[in-house]
């Protein structure tokens, strides 16, 4: 059996290599099956911030902020709030007038 950071390390190499579809699968069944405490919360901070980053390759936008913010519950100074701003910035950014003279 793997321990977390084994499959914490298994996840990132599933997005590097492009399988982001399997890793959202991966961090889903992890997510539904660990007991979240006080001692495993950074982990599953983790697995919902690399589901988000999946979801977010995928183009699930609304899904990837969703997640974001779940591991932002969980470890606030975690790497997920930076996603998170990152695509509220892209957002921002969106000009609607380029599609809607």
């Amino acid at each position: 059996m793997l321990n977390e950071n084994q499959v914490l390390q298994e996840i990132k190499e599933m997005l590097s290599n492009g399988l982001a579809g399997e890793a959202v699968t991966r961090c889903n069944e992890l997510i539904d099956s660990v007991v979240e405490n006080e001692d495993n919360k950074r982990y599953v901070a983790q697995l919902y911030y690399l589901r988000g980053s999946g979801l977010h390759r995928m183009g699930e936008q609304r899904m990837a902020m969703n997640s974001y913010l779940e591991s932002i519950d969980r470890d606030p100074n975690g790497p997920a709030k930076m996603a998170y701003n990152n695509i509220i910035e892209i957002l921002d950014f969106y000009n609607h007038d380029l599609y809607n003279p």
